[in-house]
């Protein structure tokens, strides 16, 4: 894009009239993003417009000292003209592969440039902005230059006026009217100029607020992404690192790692060697453990254990206790004793309230079970 002019008298606004144009065309190149500056467009052909009219009246030499002090004010605004123009061009040059058919051929690329042309949408209003305040700083001169001409050919008229008796004194009032419509008309262009100056500044506040909105949403998400990011280095940790903690029923804390301990099996004979003298020998080892989950509500009991690799979870603390079971019965159906659950001690938990510890009974031959509380 390349839209470098040098700018030096009236004659140069050829350049200037280029440069607009190649402006507008490299917008209209732009696909994705069209719908978000079709106003800087519309504003830049209105523009073009008024600078090919500027050309016309001024393009001559000045017939009066009047006349060269316009055309020195208006070389001034073409001046600011062209510097806003180059600003935005120098801004739009990172735009530059995103706003072609093509594209940078990085999608992901291009979407994050899109994203940064929305993020300058503030930009684009002020650049809006400028080209309506040029704009209309053009056209009040234009007028003036008109109500010049309009003042020397009424004096003109008036001079006339005594030759040509009634005749020239209808042309003098028709040109008149003429004069105080092209008053009205600047009137309500200057209205028209500041109502929309001052749309532009509210939507630049608006926009002001937006932001700070999405800074301040960031700020509270911000705690949440980080315990996240923890989650994730955890997660990320080897396999030989990754152990849950087993606290029993005498407080003693044992690391299980889940690199050694691949089953239910494995675990079960763990447990069995740990707690040999607080267990039944002759119970099925498979049958003298139970697994319970501790739920907001209620304690769930799994009678069919899930399996192993989803039992437990890294990190976590499993509680483990010793409960009295019911008593043995013989093959014959006959009980070789009464149940002694009556008189068997509790010892409750500070924590959990219905999970207890019971020791072993020697008066009858019963049953004892390790429960895991997860």
């Amino acid at each position: 894009m390349s839209l470098a002019f040098s700018f030096g008298s009236l004659g140069d606004i050829l350049a200037l009239t280029t440069l607009i144009k190649d402006l507008i065309e490299v917008l209209d190149d732009s696909r994705g993003s069209v719908s978000d500056y079709r106003v800087v467009v519309d504003r830049l052909r209105i523009q073009l417009k008024t600078v090919k009219r500027v050309d016309e009246v001024f393009g001559g030499p000045p017939k009066s000292t009047r006349d060269a002090e316009i055309q020195a004010d208006v070389r001034q605004i073409l001046r600011q003209i062209r510097a806003c123009i180059d600003a935005f061009v120098v801004k739009l040059d990172k735009f530059g592969p995103n706003l072609t058919n093509g594209g940078s051929g990085n999608k992901l690329k291009d979407v994050l440039k899109k994203v940064n042309w929305r993020l300058d949408k503030k930009e684009i209003e002020a650049f809006e902005t400028n080209l309506v305040a040029h704009t209309g700083l053009l056209d009040l001169h234009l007028g003036a230059t008109a109500m010049d001409e309009i003042k020397s050919s009424r004096d003109q008229l008036s001079e006339q006026i005594a030759q040509n008796g009634d005749e020239s004194k209808t042309a003098l009032q028709a040109q008149s009217t003429s004069l105080r419509q092209l008053q009205a008309f600047l009137v309500a262009l200057g209205r028209a100029l500041l109502y929309k100056l001052n749309q532009v500044t509210q939507a630049c506040q608006d926009i002001r607020h937006t932001v700070a909105q999405v800074f301040a949403l960031g700020s509270a998400i911000q705690p949440k992404l980080d315990e996240i990011l923890s989650k994730l280095e955890q997660v990320a940790r080897p396999l030989e690192d990754l152990y849950f903690t087993l606290v029993d029923h005498l407080g003693i804390q044992r690391k299980i790692f889940l690199s050694n301990i691949l089953s239910w099996d494995m675990f079960y004979d763990f447990l069995a060697i740990a707690y040999a003298s607080e267990l039944e020998p002759r119970s099925n080892t498979s049958r003298r453990f139970r697994l319970e989950r501790i739920l907001p509500d209620r304690i769930r009991e799994h009678h069919i254990k899930p399996p192993w690799k989803t039992a437990f979870k890294p990190m976590q603390t499993v509680h483990l206790s010793i409960a009295h079971g019911p008593a043995y019965r013989s093959p014959d159906g006959r009980g070789r004793g009464p149940s002694c659950n009556s008189s068997i001690p509790r010892i409750f938990n500070q924590v959990f309230t219905k999970w207890y510890v019971e020791r072993p009974c020697f008066l009858y031959n019963t049953r004892f079970y390790l429960i895991l509380r997860v």
